[in-house]
C-alpha cells in the first residue's frame, strides 16, 4: 500500500501533477542549493522556513487553493484534504 498522496488536478488549468508553490510571509525562508543544471534548473537539498504560510497555489497557473468556505489553504493538513478532493482521474 502506498503512503504518498496521489496527483491532483487543478480546477483552474486542469494540470495534473503534484507541484505546488508554498507562499510565505514575515520570515526567513532558507534553501540550500545542491546543484544547478546546465539549463539553469536549480536543485535544492534542504529547505528551512521560519515564516508564516500565506497560501498554496498551483505551480502551473498560480491558482490559489481554497477550502470549501473560500478561505485560502494555508496549512499542510488543509493541503492534504484539498488534494484528496481534487485527485486526478
Amino acid at each position: 500500500m502506498s503512503s504518498h498522496i496521489d496527483f491532483f488536478e487543478c480546477p483552474e488549468c486542469g494540470e495534473n501533477g503534484n507541484s505546488f508553490i508554498e507562499c510565505v510571509l514575515d520570515g526567513v525562508h532558507h534553501q540550500t542549493v545542491s546543484k544547478i543544471d546546465e539549463d539553469g534548473s536549480v536543485i535544492y537539498n534542504h529547505i528551512e522556513s521560519e515564516a508564516t504560510v500565506d497560501r498554496f497555489q498551483c505551480e502551473s497557473c498560480g491558482y490559489v487553493l481554497e477550502n470549501e468556505d473560500g478561505s485560502r489553504v494555508d496549512t499542510e493538513e488543509e493541503l492534504i484534504e484539498w488534494i484528496k478532493t481534487h485527485k486526478s482521474k
